[in-house]
């Protein structure tokens, strides 16, 4: 073996010897984001049932949601989505896992295009309401935001669970 061929043979190794643990964060960070962001859109899902049909009660706690959630769950996501594209890219020979973490980064993607075109719209509008006179269709504003936040909690969760397989797969 010349040694361009043995110095092109040690980078492989190299490479592969670093791939594993390059591929182990990158899943990590995956799935922690996106189990806190699952968990987060959870939450606020389970808070939005509760509001009931009062338009001031819905009004006074969207406007001390959004200010709080807008900035970091859309960042929280995008880094999420970034890991878990970094993992499929990093795991491509493993047919499965590779399958699976797509998956995840699609259905992150569904969610963060869910967010940027219905919710932080709607986002915007609701902070401009005066709480203790909504306007007459707040009804319907509400109905839209939890149509779209019902598809971003599942996606979310989806997302979250596919990672979740990937990770407790047996090795062999």
């Amino acid at each position: 073996m010349s040694d361009p061929e043995a110095s092109a043979t040690v980078a492989v190794i190299e490479q592969d010897a670093r791939a594993p643990a390059a591929l182990t964060a990158a899943r990590g960070t995956g799935v922690v984001l996106t189990g806190v962001l699952a968990g987060a859109v959870l939450a606020v899902w389970l808070l939005d049932r509760r509001l009931g049909a009062s338009g001031e009660l819905y009004a006074v706690a969207m406007q001390e949601m959004i200010p709080a959630y807008t900035v970091p769950l859309p960042t929280l996501g995008a880094v999420a989505l970034l890991a878990t594209v970094i993992a499929a890219i990093l795991a491509r020979r493993d047919r499965r896992a590779c399958a699976l973490t797509v998956g995840a980064a699609a259905l992150l993607v569904v969610g963060l295009a869910v967010t940027t075109r219905v919710n932080l719209p709607l986002n915007e509008a609701i902070l401009t309401w005066t709480p203790r006179n909504p306007p007459a269709d707040w009804q319907q504003v509400r109905e839209r935001w939890s149509a779209a936040h019902t598809v971003r909690t599942v996606t979310a969760l989806g997302a979250a669970g596919l990672l979740a397989l990937v990770l407790g797969r047996r090795r062999g």
